[in-house]
């Protein structure tokens, strides 16, 4: 599973310390500026280190839970950082992600997701075959200019309400849409993650109605029209 937190910047630190309130099995315990558990030696609770830490570590580091490992990409002088919690041991619960959701959402919490790697790739990876390569690029995830899309399960901050279902289309029918706290909603489109495909074509057309989600069908045929590697790469650039 992929889940993504999209924070503003200006309070990724915060958001980070909210997570000291999460059950203990998703309660970072360990801190690293590697990926790897085995090199994650220094302790959250040993607060003077862990502070000295996060100071140093500017653009992000890494932390451990028994559950879970965070991936915190603070961008300096940027609107918006992100974390990545990538599940670990026994995976992340539908209860799990929702939360992590709700640990941040007082924090800078603008948008987030969960979905199956396969259901991330459908929406924002174009691959092809020209010239003889394959050319592979992911798309659509600069939230300057737009969100993602909308998966699995999907956080939205309020100043994105535009993006809910209306409520006499057949995509509410199967969509259940929650409040998290006073600014937030929680999308869940469909009950089980590993059941993405047979959805797709109704989150596709949920996107591509909505211009500040992101919609690779909106796209396609421009660059399936691409004649060339250097083409299709100056058309993806303008999608990042």
């Amino acid at each position: 599973m992929i889940v993504e937190i999209h924070i503003e910047s200006s309070k990724i630190n915060e958001a980070v310390s909210s997570f000291g309130t999460l059950p203990s099995q998703l309660r970072p315990e360990r801190f690293s500026d590697g990926e790897d558990a085995n090199s994650a030696k220094g302790k959250v609770s040993d607060v003077v280190k862990y502070e000295q830490f996060v100071a140093k570590n500017g653009s992000g580091f890494f932390l451990f839970a028994e559950r879970v490992r965070y991936n915190v990409v603070r961008r300096p002088g940027e609107a918006f950082s992100k974390i990545e919690a990538d599940p670990q041991n026994d995976g992340l619960t539908e209860r799990d992600v929702i939360e992590l959701f709700q640990a941040v959402a007082d924090a800078g919490l603008v948008f987030g997701f969960a979905a199956c790697p396969e259901e991330y790739e459908h929406r924002n990876r174009y691959v092809r075959k020209l010239q003889g390569m394959t050319f592979e690029a992911w798309m659509g995830r600069d939230l300057n200019c737009y969100l993602p899309g909308v998966y699995w399960l999907t956080v939205l901050s309020e100043r994105y309400g535009e993006c809910l279902p209306e409520p006499a289309t057949a995509l509410s029918d199967i969509t259940r849409v929650t409040r998290l706290g006073a600014k937030h909603w929680i999308i869940r489109a469909f009950e089980n993650a590993g059941d993405w495909k047979q959805h797709a074509p109704r989150l596709d057309l949920w996107c591509a109605k909505r211009s500040i989600l992101f919609s690779k069908d909106r796209i396609q045929s421009q660059l399936d029209a691409a004649a060339d590697i250097a083409t299709l790469s100056q058309l993806v650039s303008n999608w990042r």
